[in-house]
């Protein structure tokens, strides 16, 4: 079985036709962490971050 290409957050927003560079995606990275919901698709239900510290 062939290993699976790492998709990023960057590519993830380009397939969504975003244009982002390597530094505003670490800038939305750092932005996300300090929320209290996880990005969701157009129409979706905000799904709360969960507690990974534990």
């Amino acid at each position: 079985m062939p290993p699976q290409k790492q998709v990023t957050l960057t590519d993830i927003y380009r397939a969504r036709g975003f244009k982002l560079t390597r530094e505003q995606a670490r800038k939305l990275v750092y932005l996300l962490k300090l929320t209290d919901e996880r990005p969701t698709a157009a129409g979706e239900t905000p799904v709360p971050k969960r507690d990974t510290a534990a």
